[in-house]
Protein backbone atom coordinates (compact mmCIF):
# COMPACT_ATOMS: atom_id res chain seq x y z
CA UNK A 1 0.00 0.00 0.00
CA UNK A 2 1.59 3.01 -0.94
CA UNK A 3 0.80 6.60 -0.48
CA UNK A 4 2.05 9.42 -2.91
CA UNK A 5 3.13 12.73 -1.73
CA UNK A 6 1.97 15.52 -3.91
CA UNK A 7 3.76 18.96 -3.33
CA UNK A 8 4.50 20.50 0.14
CA UNK A 9 0.94 20.69 1.02
CA UNK A 10 0.71 17.08 0.84
CA UNK A 11 -0.85 15.38 3.91
CA UNK A 12 -0.06 11.51 4.47
CA UNK A 13 -3.70 10.17 5.13
CA UNK A 14 -4.24 8.86 8.14
CA UNK A 15 -6.23 5.47 7.95
CA UNK A 16 -9.39 4.62 9.47
CA UNK A 17 -8.36 2.38 11.86
CA UNK A 18 -10.92 0.90 14.23
CA UNK A 19 -12.68 4.24 14.72
CA UNK A 20 -15.96 3.02 15.40
CA UNK A 21 -14.25 1.53 18.85
CA UNK A 22 -15.33 4.36 21.28
CA UNK A 23 -15.61 3.53 24.78
CA UNK A 24 -14.78 5.66 28.41
CA UNK A 25 -13.04 2.13 29.67
CA UNK A 26 -9.71 2.01 29.96
CA UNK A 27 -9.81 -1.68 29.00
CA UNK A 28 -11.31 -0.98 25.74
CA UNK A 29 -9.19 2.14 24.78
CA UNK A 30 -6.12 0.04 25.23
CA UNK A 31 -7.74 -2.87 23.43
CA UNK A 32 -8.14 -0.33 20.37
CA UNK A 33 -4.76 1.12 20.36
CA UNK A 34 -3.79 -2.59 20.03
CA UNK A 35 -6.22 -3.06 17.03
CA UNK A 36 -4.91 -0.26 15.54
CA UNK A 37 -1.56 -1.34 15.58
CA UNK A 38 -2.40 -4.10 14.14
CA UNK A 39 -4.00 -2.25 11.36
CA UNK A 40 -0.74 -0.49 11.00
CA UNK A 41 1.36 -3.73 10.96
CA UNK A 42 -0.80 -5.61 8.03
CA UNK A 43 -1.25 -2.93 6.04
CA UNK A 44 2.15 -0.89 6.06
CA UNK A 45 1.40 1.60 4.34
CA UNK A 46 4.33 3.22 2.49
CA UNK A 47 5.95 6.60 1.34
CA UNK A 48 7.81 6.98 -1.77
CA UNK A 49 10.16 10.14 -1.67
CA UNK A 50 11.04 12.39 -4.40
CA UNK A 51 14.82 10.37 -4.43
CA UNK A 52 13.44 7.00 -4.41
CA UNK A 53 13.79 5.94 -1.03
CA UNK A 54 10.61 4.21 0.78
CA UNK A 55 9.69 4.90 3.82
CA UNK A 56 7.37 2.14 5.88
CA UNK A 57 4.56 3.20 8.27
CA UNK A 58 4.12 0.91 11.24
CA UNK A 59 2.38 3.00 13.81
CA UNK A 60 0.61 6.18 14.97
CA UNK A 61 4.12 7.25 16.40
CA UNK A 62 5.48 6.65 12.43
CA UNK A 63 3.16 8.76 10.95
CA UNK A 64 3.05 11.29 13.45
CA UNK A 65 7.11 12.12 13.41
CA UNK A 66 6.89 11.40 9.09
CA UNK A 67 4.07 14.32 8.40
CA UNK A 68 6.76 16.25 10.46
CA UNK A 69 9.83 15.87 8.70
CA UNK A 70 9.11 14.88 5.00
CA UNK A 71 6.01 17.23 4.82
CA UNK A 72 6.16 19.73 7.45
CA UNK A 73 9.94 19.83 6.25
CA UNK A 74 10.98 21.13 10.29
CA UNK A 75 14.70 19.86 9.61
CA UNK A 76 15.16 20.92 6.03
CA UNK A 77 16.78 24.46 6.57
CA UNK A 78 19.01 22.89 9.49
CA UNK A 79 19.86 19.45 6.96
CA UNK A 80 20.57 21.86 3.71
CA UNK A 81 22.33 24.65 5.50
CA UNK A 82 24.84 21.39 6.63
CA UNK A 83 25.05 20.03 3.23
CA UNK A 84 26.07 23.51 1.57
CA UNK A 85 29.87 23.24 2.11
CA UNK A 86 31.27 23.72 -1.68
CA UNK A 87 34.80 24.91 -0.60
CA UNK A 88 35.61 21.70 1.53
CA UNK A 89 35.94 17.89 0.86
CA UNK A 90 35.45 16.70 4.42
CA UNK A 91 32.65 14.54 5.21
CA UNK A 92 29.83 16.04 6.23
CA UNK A 93 29.06 15.07 9.94
CA UNK A 94 25.24 14.75 10.93
CA UNK A 95 24.55 13.28 14.52
CA UNK A 96 21.22 12.42 14.84
CA UNK A 97 20.52 11.92 18.82
CA UNK A 98 17.08 10.62 19.81
CA UNK A 99 16.64 8.52 16.39
CA UNK A 100 13.41 6.75 17.04
CA UNK A 101 13.30 4.97 13.75
CA UNK A 102 15.10 7.42 11.41
CA UNK A 103 12.99 9.01 9.87
CA UNK A 104 15.31 11.72 10.52
CA UNK A 105 18.40 10.41 8.72
CA UNK A 106 16.70 8.83 5.88
CA UNK A 107 15.70 12.93 5.21
CA UNK A 108 19.30 13.50 5.50
CA UNK A 109 20.24 10.45 2.86
CA UNK A 110 17.29 11.97 0.78
CA UNK A 111 18.94 15.68 0.77
CA UNK A 112 21.88 14.97 0.21
CA UNK A 113 20.94 12.11 -2.99
CA UNK A 114 18.76 15.21 -4.54
CA UNK A 115 21.63 17.17 -3.59
CA UNK A 116 24.52 15.57 -5.31
CA UNK A 117 27.42 17.34 -2.79
CA UNK A 118 31.09 16.33 -3.75
CA UNK A 119 31.77 15.22 -0.18
CA UNK A 120 30.29 12.24 2.09
CA UNK A 121 27.84 12.34 4.40
CA UNK A 122 28.57 10.24 7.19
CA UNK A 123 25.45 10.06 9.65
CA UNK A 124 25.85 8.74 12.99
CA UNK A 125 22.65 7.54 14.97
CA UNK A 126 21.59 7.31 18.62
CA UNK A 127 18.46 5.35 19.99
CA UNK A 128 17.71 5.10 23.53
CA UNK A 129 15.35 2.36 23.36
CA UNK A 130 16.08 -1.25 22.84
CA UNK A 131 13.18 -1.94 21.09
CA UNK A 132 13.15 1.25 18.96
CA UNK A 133 16.77 0.60 17.99
CA UNK A 134 16.08 -3.10 17.11
CA UNK A 135 13.77 -0.89 14.86
CA UNK A 136 15.65 1.22 12.87
CA UNK A 137 18.77 -1.16 12.50
CA UNK A 138 16.00 -3.16 10.29
CA UNK A 139 14.93 0.07 8.68
CA UNK A 140 18.45 1.74 7.75
CA UNK A 141 20.51 -1.32 6.48
CA UNK A 142 19.52 -0.97 3.13
CA UNK A 143 21.44 2.34 3.05
CA UNK A 144 24.69 1.09 4.97
CA UNK A 145 26.93 0.92 1.86
CA UNK A 146 25.12 3.72 -0.36
CA UNK A 147 27.92 5.71 -2.30
CA UNK A 148 28.93 8.06 -0.49
CA UNK A 149 27.04 7.30 2.74
CA UNK A 150 28.48 6.43 5.80
CA UNK A 151 25.85 5.23 8.41
CA UNK A 152 27.01 4.07 12.21
CA UNK A 153 24.11 3.19 14.72
CA UNK A 154 24.29 3.01 18.38
CA UNK A 155 21.75 1.85 20.92
CA UNK A 156 22.07 3.72 24.07
CA UNK A 157 21.20 7.19 26.17
CA UNK A 158 22.22 10.67 25.77
CA UNK A 159 23.09 12.69 28.65
CA UNK A 160 25.71 11.20 31.22
CA UNK A 161 29.09 9.98 30.06
CA UNK A 162 28.30 6.72 31.29
CA UNK A 163 26.19 4.59 34.00
CA UNK A 164 22.49 3.19 33.53
CA UNK A 165 19.16 4.07 33.18
CA UNK A 166 15.80 3.13 32.21
CA UNK A 167 13.72 4.83 29.53
CA UNK A 168 9.85 4.35 28.94
CA UNK A 169 8.88 3.09 25.45
CA UNK A 170 5.98 2.74 23.85
CA UNK A 171 4.71 1.16 20.72
CA UNK A 172 1.74 3.39 20.53
CA UNK A 173 3.12 6.99 20.73
CA UNK A 174 5.90 9.16 19.61
CA UNK A 175 7.27 11.45 22.36
CA UNK A 176 7.61 9.18 25.25
CA UNK A 177 10.70 7.99 24.86
CA UNK A 178 11.82 9.84 28.18
CA UNK A 179 14.85 8.80 30.83
CA UNK A 180 13.38 7.59 34.03
CA UNK A 181 12.87 10.06 36.49
CA UNK A 182 14.30 9.31 40.67
CA UNK A 183 11.30 7.32 41.95
CA UNK A 184 9.32 7.41 38.79
CA UNK A 185 7.10 4.23 38.30
CA UNK A 186 7.82 1.78 36.16
CA UNK A 187 6.31 -1.58 34.69
CA UNK A 188 6.85 -4.17 32.43
CA UNK A 189 4.04 -3.94 30.45
CA UNK A 190 3.67 -2.76 27.12
CA UNK A 191 0.30 -1.17 27.53
CA UNK A 192 0.96 1.09 30.43
CA UNK A 193 2.48 4.52 29.88
CA UNK A 194 4.88 3.54 32.32
CA UNK A 195 6.58 0.33 30.39
CA UNK A 196 10.53 1.16 30.57
CA UNK A 197 13.45 -0.76 29.47
CA UNK A 198 17.20 -1.15 30.91
CA UNK A 199 19.71 0.99 28.89
CA UNK A 200 23.33 2.29 29.55
CA UNK A 201 24.53 5.90 28.77
CA UNK A 202 26.96 6.60 25.73
CA UNK A 203 29.83 8.12 25.09
CA UNK A 204 29.61 9.96 22.41
CA UNK A 205 33.28 11.59 22.72
CA UNK A 206 33.94 7.84 21.83
CA UNK A 207 31.68 7.12 19.44
CA UNK A 208 32.49 10.38 16.83
CA UNK A 209 35.41 11.97 15.41
CA UNK A 210 37.73 13.70 18.28
CA UNK A 211 38.60 15.98 15.83
CA UNK A 212 36.83 17.97 12.75
CA UNK A 213 33.90 19.91 12.61
CA UNK A 214 30.44 18.62 13.29
CA UNK A 215 27.83 20.12 10.99
CA UNK A 216 24.78 18.95 12.55
CA UNK A 217 23.67 17.56 15.31
CA UNK A 218 19.54 16.95 15.94
CA UNK A 219 18.73 16.07 19.48
CA UNK A 220 15.39 14.89 20.14
CA UNK A 221 16.47 13.48 23.31
CA UNK A 222 12.44 13.88 25.77
CA UNK A 223 13.86 15.93 28.56
CA UNK A 224 17.94 14.91 29.19
CA UNK A 225 18.79 17.81 26.97
CA UNK A 226 20.37 19.93 29.59
CA UNK A 227 22.68 17.13 31.11
CA UNK A 228 23.78 16.53 27.12
CA UNK A 229 24.69 20.36 26.80
CA UNK A 230 26.54 20.18 30.61
CA UNK A 231 28.50 16.86 29.68
CA UNK A 232 29.80 17.89 25.86
CA UNK A 233 31.22 21.34 26.02
CA UNK A 234 33.96 20.58 23.16
CA UNK A 235 31.25 18.07 20.87
CA UNK A 236 29.12 21.43 20.91
CA UNK A 237 31.95 24.16 20.82
CA UNK A 238 32.82 22.40 17.25
CA UNK A 239 29.50 21.45 16.27
CA UNK A 240 28.38 24.18 13.73
CA UNK A 241 24.43 23.85 13.70
CA UNK A 242 22.39 22.37 16.68
CA UNK A 243 18.41 21.41 15.78
CA UNK A 244 17.09 20.87 19.66
CA UNK A 245 14.02 20.08 20.78
CA UNK A 246 13.54 21.28 24.89
CA UNK A 247 11.32 19.80 27.44
CA UNK A 248 10.38 22.46 30.08
CA UNK A 249 8.45 19.97 32.11
CA UNK A 250 11.67 17.65 32.72
CA UNK A 251 14.73 20.32 32.40
CA UNK A 252 15.34 24.06 32.49
CA UNK A 253 14.85 25.54 29.21
CA UNK A 254 16.43 28.64 30.27
CA UNK A 255 20.01 26.56 31.79
CA UNK A 256 20.05 25.66 28.40
CA UNK A 257 19.78 28.49 26.62
CA UNK A 258 22.70 29.87 28.96
CA UNK A 259 24.95 27.07 27.87
CA UNK A 260 24.52 27.34 24.38
CA UNK A 261 25.41 31.26 24.31
CA UNK A 262 28.61 30.34 26.23
CA UNK A 263 29.83 28.17 23.78
CA UNK A 264 28.91 30.39 20.89
CA UNK A 265 25.78 29.47 19.71
CA UNK A 266 22.80 31.97 18.22
CA UNK A 267 19.53 31.43 18.38
CA UNK A 268 17.76 31.10 14.56
CA UNK A 269 14.69 30.51 14.82
CA UNK A 270 11.84 28.91 16.65
CA UNK A 271 10.57 26.03 14.67
CA UNK A 272 7.77 25.13 16.56
CA UNK A 273 6.40 25.90 19.84
CA UNK A 274 4.13 23.47 22.28
CA UNK A 275 3.33 23.90 25.49
CA UNK A 276 5.10 20.46 26.09
CA UNK A 277 8.27 21.30 23.95
CA UNK A 278 9.58 23.63 21.44
CA UNK A 279 12.05 23.02 18.33
CA UNK A 280 14.83 25.49 18.03
CA UNK A 281 17.79 25.84 15.45
CA UNK A 282 20.86 27.40 16.55
CA UNK A 283 24.04 28.11 14.60
CA UNK A 284 27.69 28.48 15.81
CA UNK A 285 28.80 32.22 15.51
CA UNK A 286 31.56 31.05 13.02
CA UNK A 287 28.99 29.12 11.03
CA UNK A 288 27.34 30.26 7.91
CA UNK A 289 23.59 30.62 8.92
CA UNK A 290 23.15 34.19 8.98
CA UNK A 291 19.34 35.15 9.57
CA UNK A 292 19.13 34.97 13.72
CA UNK A 293 16.14 36.10 15.98
CA UNK A 294 16.44 39.24 18.18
Amino acid sequence: MELGLQGAQARIPHPQLSATIRAPSLVLRKVRMLVRLICWRTLRPTVRLSSGIVVTLKSDSDWEIANEIFLQRDYDEAIDEALLRPESVEPVRVLDLGANVGFFSLRCIERYVNAQPQARLELTLVEGSPSLFADLKERLSGFRSADGISLIARQGLVGRRNGKGMIYSSLFHSCTNAVVREGGKTSGNIFLGRHAEDSEYLDLDELVPTEGIIDLIKCDIEGSELEFLENYVSLLRRTRLLAIEFHPDHCSAGACHELLDEYGFIKVRTIKNHPTHSLELYANRTGSLHQSEA
